[in-house]
């Protein structure tokens, strides 16, 4: 995306802004990763990023070819202070906004016309805030990501969402926005909160999306290049039933999104079916165990014990809910530092996940299942009785002895009955 130069900038302050962006590499903070392969496309995620090429990303985020042409045009000013680059920035045709960078790189690939927009933040995991305030709702998502990743380098939490919101901001000057949508959960709430926030800042341009619902795999680049052109209008329905969706995502039960599920649904394919995934992670009436923890526990059972086997069995099992490595070691900490264990190293070695253990030696531990875990997975006992679990769903915070559950059948799926603890 390209970005607004600052108000009287210098050489100096353009300088610090790639130094800033290299430092975050070097701490192995790869949230930035999108923005470098956005302009860069020999970078690799988790590689190191020069100078030069931190610079060079820099330029072209504020719309210059290279970093010399930056230079010249700050060169060319009278008093080195302001810019206009009336000249070099056009305005905006089209923005593509995806799920996550892959996507985005698999558009650029594909030769989409457009600027790319790809969103990171998995809002499937954490609080979705009961706001229509949405500078109180970044900021609260932003918050969460600062201690749920624990990752060095992070900027402020009011900095991040600053940041986040001000890039939805930048493209309300397109003359169309489009959504790329696979059926990822992520992706699936993603359309949800932008559809929602386009409607509440009067986006003036055209809304539209492209149906990627027949394969979920995001890069796979003949399928995407055989959707260039095939976008298509958002129906007033679809923006109706939308709406109703994210408003009841946002409430102090999930009562009203049930009702909602359970009605018959054709605007969104597979929306409806993510959605019940995501009610999967309420902790189950007998295990006490949300589906992500469940089939953890089933694949260590099944011989799979080192953290990338477990996470390649639980990503096969999954078709809606993909919510990345880091949030399954986190899963994973959870069961194994809990009260009553249910997950515990062979070794007897404190189990270390990235972003504190990044060494070799993090796939050679091996994790195997306590007699309470399997006693758990068995639906012998309740998880939830022994150990509690402090989480958010949607707007709902769990703490304490108050819980929502639910009663579904892991072998044979049936939509599940809410109850309230």
């Amino acid at each position: 995306m390209r970005k607004s130069i600052p108000a009287n900038p210098n050489l100096n302050y353009l300088k610090k802004e790639a130094k800033e962006l290299k430092r975050t590499v070097d701490q192995k903070n790869y949230s930035v990763s999108y923005r470098i392969a956005e302009h860069l496309s020999t970078y690799e995620m988790g590689g190191p990023l020069s100078l030069s090429d931190a610079q060079f990303v820099i330029a072209r985020e504020y719309g210059f070819a290279s970093w010399s042409k930056l230079k010249q045009a700050l060169k060319n000013t009278d008093e080195q202070n302001s810019i206009d680059i009336s000249n070099s920035k056009p305005s905006l045709e089209r923005v593509n906004i995806t799920c996550g960078d892959m996507a985005s790189t698999t558009l650029k690939n594909c030769g989409v016309e457009g600027q790319r927009l790809p969103w990171k933040d998995l809002l499937c995991i954490g609080p979705l805030p009961d706001s229509n305030d949405y500078d109180e709702f970044f900021l609260k998502r932003a918050e969460f990501i600062k201690t749920w990743t624990q990752l060095e380098g992070l900027p402020d939490p009011k900095k991040m969402a600053r940041n986040e919101h001000q890039l939805l901001r930048d493209t309300l000057t397109a003359n169309s926005i489009v959504f790329w949508v696979w059926p990822h959960l992520s992706n699936q709430l993603l359309l949800l909160l932008l559809l929602d926030w386009y409607q509440k800042n009067n986006y003036e341009g055209e809304l539209l999306w492209v149906d990627a619902s027949d394969k979920p795999e995001r890069n796979d680049e003949e399928y995407v290049g055989s959707l260039i052109n095939s976008e298509k209008n958002f129906s007033t329905e679809q923006l109706i039933y939308s709406g109703r969706i994210w408003n009841a995502l946002r409430q102090n039960t999930p009562e009203e999104l049930i009702l909602i599920l359970k009605e018959d649904n054709e605007y969104f394919p597979h929306l409806n079916d993510a959605l019940w995934r995501y009610v999967e992670e309420l902790p189950d009436r007998t295990t006490g165990l949300s589906l992500q923890q469940h089939r953890v526990l089933e694949s260590i059972q099944s011989g799979y014990q080192s953290p990338h086997a477990i996470y390649k069995y639980v990503h096969k099992h999954e078709k809606y809910f993909i919510a990345g490595d880091w949030s399954l070691w986190q899963v994973i900490t959870e069961m194994i530092n809990a009260k009553h264990p249910l997950i515990e190293t062979i070794d007897g070695r404190p189990f270390s996940y990235p972003p504190a253990d990044i060494s070799e030696a993090f796939d050679k531990q091996n994790l195997s299942l306590t007699k309470i875990g399997k006693q758990v997975l068995n639906a012998e006992i309740s998880s939830l009785n022994l150990n509690g679990r402090d989480r958010h769903w949607g707007a709902l915070e769990f703490s304490g002895n108050k819980y929502w559950q639910y009663a579904v059948s892991y072998t044979h799926l049936t939509l599940p009955t809410i109850y309230s603890v």
